[in-house]
């Protein structure tokens, strides 16, 4: 047996972490490297030179791993992310597939789901505390199931603007089902009842999402299949749908139609999310590496990145509930520009809070 046909994964990735720090001794470099070998193999790295791979690094190296490893070097040098490369990222913690056409999630964003994540644990936690006991005439006439009344349904609404690979929204749901097993309640939201133990919620969440592009479509709803619809959840029963579509941020009546407006019905929204696209084409123009690793459509808006914000705050002001909350991203020099199109549009609202929060 050769000595080639001998190395191991461990072996090689250590190797390698030695030539790399040498030779791109800055902390990007080696960041992209390590998060290239989080994305492609999974477990964590642990320090600079003692790579652990746990229990895959003491397997035999296969060619398609060292054919990685190959060209890894030239894709660092050419300022490749991981992401792109290997159609993959992580967001709030879960893993998303991306296509061409997504935009790559980034840490900056997650913000955007903390304060939903908090918004709506409130809510919850409200209900919950609020809840109505059960009238005596429901107890002497109980319901022909058998039930001792029927549980009030607790209904979560969540619209994922501009969706992409569906990380905002997605990551929000999954995030909610999380907190709601990890918490002593969580059998208020089971779907058995027993007489010591009965269920007092009937939870339904409801998650929309569209996007210009097909194919981010197309990733949104395969990445809900995969991290909400086909998830264990703790034992929480709860009813979760996801509605994502092919629309156009600048065709209000088209959108409005495919959320059922037009049909007399209201769907109001308790979070409405979006990351639109938001640099201006001079922008995208004088820093070129950007549109090395995403795609213009994601990125760039007319009106000097701000193109998208009225449609946005339009949409929000005619399906968003109230109390609701609507969070967007913007340009880190966008702020007062974003903040003042949102009092003009929402001038006539009262008891309406505004604010621009920095990222994390």
């Amino acid at each position: 047996m050769s000595q080639a046909s001998q190395a191991t994964l461990g072996s090689r990735v250590r190797q390698l972490s030695r030539a790399i720090h040498s030779a791109y001794s800055d902390e990007d470099s080696w960041s992209r490297f390590q998060k290239f070998l989080n994305l492609a193999f999974g477990p964590p790295i642990n320090s600079y030179y003692d790579l652990t791979l746990g229990p895959s690094s003491r397997q035999p190296l296969t060619w398609s791993q060292e054919y990685f490893l190959q060209v890894l070097p030239k894709l660092l040098k050419e300022g490749h992310l991981p992401e792109r490369v290997l159609g993959l990222g992580y967001f709030f913690g879960y893993p998303f597939a991306l296509g061409e056409a997504c935009l790559i999630p980034r840490p900056d964003s997650e913000l955007l789901v903390a304060e939903a994540l908090a918004f709506l644990k409130d809510k919850i936690e409200q209900r919950l505390g609020s809840s109505p006991s059960p009238s005596r005439q429901q107890i002497i006439q109980p319901p022909p199931s058998g039930l001792p009344f029927p549980p009030p349904l607790l209904h979560i609404r969540v619209i994922d603007a501009c969706v992409g690979s569906g990380c905002l929204g997605i990551s929000l749901i999954r995030a909610l089902l999380d907190w709601i097993a990890d918490k002593e309640q969580s059998q208020l939201f089971q779907a058995s009842r027993t007489a010591d133990k009965p269920s007092l919620f009937t939870l339904r969440i409801d998650l929309w999402g569209f996007d210009q592009d097909p194919s981010c479509v197309s990733y949104a709803k395969a990445n809900a299949a995969y991290l909400i619809e086909d998830s264990p959840s703790g034992g929480v029963k709860a009813d979760v749908r996801t509605h994502f579509f092919v629309g156009d941020l600048f065709d209000q009546a088209g959108l409005l139609a495919q959320l059922g407006h037009d049909q007399g019905t209201v769907e109001a929204f308790d979070v409405f999310l979006a990351n639109p696209p938001y640099i201006s084409r001079d922008e995208l123009d004088e820093d070129g590496e950007v549109l090395l690793n995403d795609p213009r459509s994601a990125l760039e808006a007319d009106e000097g990145g701000l193109a998208c914000y009225p449609p946005l705050l339009d949409l929000a002001k005619t399906i968003l509930d109230h109390p609701g909350l609507a969070l967007f991203e913007h340009g880190w020099t966008q702020g007062d520009q974003v903040l003042n199109l949102a009092q003009e549009h929402w001038a006539d609202q009262v008891n309406t809070k505004m604010a621009g929060l920095q990222d994390l």
